[in-house]
């Protein structure tokens, strides 16, 4: 079985006050990557390796028809300005 991933990538600022989020992000973009590149973005040792230095990582999983897998991996740099969220869609490629 032949996986293809469509990765949207989106970019979000904190708002002025700096106490939360924006909605919108200011950047989005949509990239096809594999199976085996998404496993390597949310294993374990990438995940350790990203707070070691200071930024904070959450994958999210859930149920697809293709198994339990990521579905949104988002990421925060250590300075808190820039939050990044990938959100992983898995489609049958046939």
């Amino acid at each position: 079985m032949d996986i293809k991933v469509v990765m949207t990538k989106e970019k979000f600022n904190r708002t002025d006050s700096g106490k939360s989020w924006k909605t919108k992000p200011f950047e989005t973009t949509t990239e096809e990557i594999t199976l085996s590149q998404v496993q390597k973005m949310t294993s374990d040792e990438d995940m350790r390796f990203f707070r070691r230095l200071g930024g904070s990582e959450r994958v999210d999983y859930s149920y697809t028809e293709f198994g339990y897998l990521p579905c949104r991996l988002s990421s925060i740099d250590p300075t808190s300005t820039l939050k990044v969220i990938r959100s992983f869609d898995y489609v049958d490629n046939r």
